[in-house]
């Protein structure tokens, strides 16, 4: 299914001029980051190239909006709700196991198990 739906919205995010693009921390503000197709990470404001220590604090955004709302606070949204839903439908799919433990254990009569 992803590999049939991730392509429509990657199309959708171009159509929408929403960029993905790299940045770098410094003192509390974001410089951008241009990748070389070698790997290596250069700092577009200076050309100055990072060290491995600095890669690592780089972050990926997504800059532009989508019906009015900032791409990446729409984007990390998006996240919590598909995380809220599948950590329902987990938590949901075990309270049955659940009860079945404690009915077995002896701590709650089969009567009071089913509601």
């Amino acid at each position: 299914m992803t590999v049939l739906v991730y392509p429509v919205f990657k199309l959708a995010r171009r159509a929408m001029n929403v960029t993905r693009e790299t940045c770098f921390c410094l003192d509390g503000r974001e410089e951008l980051v241009r990748v070389t197709p070698e790997g290596a990470a250069v700092l577009r404001s200076s050309g100055l190239i990072l060290t491995v220590d600095q890669i690592s604090r780089c972050t990926m955004t997504y800059r532009g909006s989508v019906a009015g709302a900032g791409a990446q606070t729409l984007l990390n949204g998006l996240h919590y709700l598909t995380a809220g839903a599948a950590s329902f439908a987990r938590g949901l799919n075990d309270t049955p196991k659940i009860i079945a433990l404690i009915v077995s254990a002896g701590v709650l009569r089969p009567q009071s198990a089913v509601l």
